[in-house]
């Protein structure tokens, strides 16, 4: 199998979306899927903080990871997340970019709540 990397929740954070595709590049990554918040029946659930960076897969079984958010964190760690899947390990990655031009940007809006940015 490829190693594929999988991301979600790009959510217009430009400076983020970049981080992780040099990072992906520095990977040997063949395929990269992006995703929405997915979940399915008769499956394991396993968060982010229960993978500690590589998770290996048993044959025959189902996870659902959650692959953290390449955008918009929600763990007060401001870096930009996504996975790189083997078919029998995920490893989470988490990738440093300047956020404070997300920042910014997001004060630059009028219409959206400055709480927002406070996320970063």
């Amino acid at each position: 199998m490829d190693k594929i990397a999988i991301i979600s929740n790009i959510c217009g954070n430009l400076e983020a979306f970049a981080a992780v595709l040099e990072d992906i590049k520095q990977h040997e990554i063949e395929l990269i899927y992006c995703l929405g918040n997915i979940l399915t029946e008769k499956a394991k659930w396993y968060s982010s903080k229960d993978i500690n960076d590589v998770w290996k897969c048993r044959e025959e079984e189902k996870i659902i990871c959650d692959i953290g958010s390449v955008g918009q964190p929600r763990n007060k760690d401001f870096r930009a997340c996504y996975v790189i899947f083997t078919g029998q390990e995920i490893t989470y990655r988490c990738v440093s970019y300047d956020y404070s031009v997300t920042q910014k940007k997001l004060h630059r809006i009028r219409s959206l709540d400055n709480n927002f940015a406070k996320c970063f």
